[in-house]
């Protein structure tokens, strides 16, 4: 679970910086490194239209959350930055 969790963390890195790369996070990269996070760290079997906020600020500590559909069901998860370069942790869906 936590090799999972880093794994998830270093690919959402790779995520904004390629396509963010400001201090305000790129919706588009979210999203999909939500959609990849909650497939392949938390094991859903489908997950269709996730929507986050656009613009967000990059900074440590800041949270906000994401919408999205998991296996047919209304979720949703907090992603969290855990340092001010853009890399985030995201929740559990719930």
């Amino acid at each position: 679970m936590i090799g999972g969790l880093i794994l998830a963390v270093i690919v959402i890195v790779g995520l904004v910086l390629a396509f963010g790369g400001s201090k305000n996070l790129d919706r588009a990269a979210a999203e999909s490194g939500v959609e990849e996070i909650v497939t392949g760290t938390y094991g859903a079997s489908s997950v269709s239209d996730v929507s986050c906020p656009d613009g967000e600020k990059i900074e440590e500590g800041a949270s906000f959350e994401c919408t999205l559909q998991v296996d047919g069901f209304d979720r949703t998860v907090t992603l969290t930055f855990t340092d001010d370069n853009g890399t985030y942790e995201v929740s559990r869906p719930r």
